[in-house]
């Protein structure tokens, strides 16, 4: 929607008009943002589905003031991603607290992302990698 990825929450669709055309109206929150957004669409028209891919990592270091995390992937590839996700501060995530309580105990931490794209300005495109969720490793 507008250009962002996002998850549809709500459809409403209203009744054909006089050519016949029914218009379907989306809400939708930015995968990566969180904001809202709202579009209407032809009941015909064909919407697109930006690619997106969840990865896992082992969380190796977190560094607050910095607001990134630092990752391995199983191969033994380091990953350095910004927490923030697009928030003033790592604070602001509201699983933050509880990310850095299970790392400070000591437990192994497994991280999740979406990696989508997102435009930049008119038909350009990149991709973007954001946290979505973590959880404990089995000890």
């Amino acid at each position: 929607m507008k250009g962002k990825p996002c998850k549809i929450t709500e459809t409403a669709t209203s009744k054909t008009g006089k050519h016949g055309h029914a218009k379907i109206t989306y809400q939708g929150v930015d995968i990566f943002t969180g904001q809202k957004y709202s579009d209407v669409k032809p009941g015909h028209a064909v919407l697109m589905v930006p690619p997106m891919v969840k990865t896992e990592y082992t969380l190796c270091d977190i560094d607050a003031k910095e607001d990134t995390l630092d990752l391995m992937t199983e191969k033994g590839d380091q990953l350095q991603l910004n927490f923030a996700c697009g928030a003033e501060n790592s604070d602001a995530h509201p699983r933050f607290a509880e990310l850095n309580a299970a790392f400070d105990e000591g437990k192994d931490v497994l991280v999740t992302t979406i990696t989508s794209c997102e435009e930049q300005g008119e038909g350009n495109y990149v991709n973007k990698e954001v946290f979505d969720s973590f959880k404990v490793a089995n000890n």
